[in-house]
This record gives structure tokens, C-alpha cells and sequence, in this order.
């Protein structure tokens, strides 16, 4: 698949940003979009431009949406050479920003696109003033080499091995039925997932309603720290 889009390094690299045609398949689409529905019953008093990291940590069909092997690969191609392609890719936060028609803080993807741009790059989005929804997923790879100082931050392995003394990385999200969303090939996930055994009391746990209270206060003291408000309790 990346000889797809080979051309296309020397542009990245030049101007600090490029943009993929027609990455991800109409059903995995079709699943995302489901999710973020999923998402927004499940936790009803976070804004849509806000369903941050805290919740991909607890959301297997999230990280099975950026473990996807085209996502990947795209990386070990333009992240040179902050990623090498043979030591692997790691994960420092991801998060939804879905804004309502007429709403949503300044900060679009096709629905099948991929936009990638350097770090160093001026970027935002401001509000969506049109009349449809506006949704796209932010993903931040890193290389193994690169440390998260935050110890609280989920940081997750992708692909590779994870370089020992270099941060302390999270099992993917196992599957449970009735609580996650249902996607495509999910009875076989936590066949697939990786697994960090220091990791795995968190997904015995059973209490998801004391889970869920706990991903929320998680998320709106991130948004205050943005300069946003949480709703009143």
C-alpha cells in the first residue's frame, strides 16, 4: 500500500503537511461512525470535540481502528527519521473531535483520508459553522525512543518492541461483550491485542459503572486544563 504514496514523502518533508486519498475502507468508516454514536450515549455530558485519550485507554475498537496495518505502515513511512521503519511505533495519545453543526471551540477530513502533518507545523480547526457534523480522529505516534514523562499517560505499543527503561506502555483495551461496541472481527480481539501484564488488573475489573464515572472526571480535568469547563453535576 505504501507504494501508494511514496511520492508523496518528499512533499511531506518540504512543506510539513500532505494529505492521503482514500486510506481506509467504506465498512471500517461505517464502523467508525457507529462508534462515535456509541461514544456519545455512553458518555452523554462530554462535548463531542472532546472524547480524549482517557477513553481510546479503555476502548477496544479505537485501538484497533490506529493499530490498523494501513495507518502503520503510512507511519513507518513518513515518520522518518524520527520513526524507523525497524524498531518500531509507539502510540502518545489519540482522540475524537466531532463537532456539532452550528458548534464546537476553534482548534476536515474526507471521510476516507488520511492528513498527516510534522509536529512543528502551525495547525488548527476552527468552529463548524455548517450544518452537517463534523468528526475526525487525532493520532500521535511516536517512536520507542521518544519517552513520555506524564507516568499517567496510557502510552501504547503499536507495532515492534518496546525499548526497556522507556516508558511504562498499556495493554490494548480487551473486548467484553455488552459493554464495548460490537465491531467487526471483535470476538477474536483479545486473541490479538497485546498485553502488558502489569496492566491487566485494570481490564478484570467488573465495576464499569465506577469505570466509566472515572474516565469522565479523567476527561473533563483534561478539558480544564484547555481552558474549558465540564458541565455541572
Amino acid at each position: 500500500m505504501t507504494d501508494r504514496y511514496s511520492h508523496l514523502v518528499d512533499q511531506y518533508h518540504r512543506d510539513g503537511f500532505v494529505i492521503l486519498r482514500n486510506v481506509i475502507d467504506d465498512h471500517l468508516i461505517k464502523e467508525c461512525q457507529q462508534h462515535i454514536e456509541f461514544l456519545q450515549k455512553k458518555y452523554p455530558s462530554i462535548p463531542g470535540e472532546h472524547l480524549h485519550h482517557p477513553i481510546m485507554r479503555n476502548d477496544p475498537f479505537w485501538v484497533r481502528l490506529i493499530t490498523d496495518q494501513r495507518l502503520l505502515d503510512l507511519v513507518a513511512l513518513f515518520g522518518v527519521p524520527f520513526i524507523k521503519p525497524n524498531e518500531g511505533i509507539a502510540l502518545f495519545s489519540s482522540h475524537h473531535f466531532c463537532k456539532p453543526p452550528k458548534t464546537g471551540m476553534p482548534v476536515l477530513w474526507h471521510q476516507d483520508d488520511v492528513s498527516i502533518h510534522h509536529p512543528n507545523i502551525i495547525h488548527s480547526s476552527e468552529a463548524n459553522t455548517s450544518d452537517r457534523r463534523r468528526c475526525g480522529l487525532a493520532i500521535r505516534y511516536i517512536a520507542p525512543t521518544t519517552e513520555c514523562l506524564n507516568k499517567e499517560q496510557p502510552v501504547m505499543m503499536m507495532r515492534g518492541k518496546s525499548i526497556a527503561g522507556i516508558n511504562h506502555y498499556r495493554s490494548w483495551p480487551k473486548y467484553r461483550p455488552g459493554y464495548d461496541f460490537p465491531f467487526e472481527d471483535c470476538e477474536q480481539w483479545n486473541e490479538k491485542r497485546r498485553i502488558e501484564p502489569e496492566d491487566e488488573p485494570y481490564f478484570d475489573r467488573t465495576d464499569y459503572d465506577q469505570m466509566d464515572q472515572e474516565i469522565q472526571d479523567k476527561v473533563f480535568a483534561f478539558i480544564a486544563k484547555l481552558g474549558g469547563k465540564a458541565p455541572p453535576k
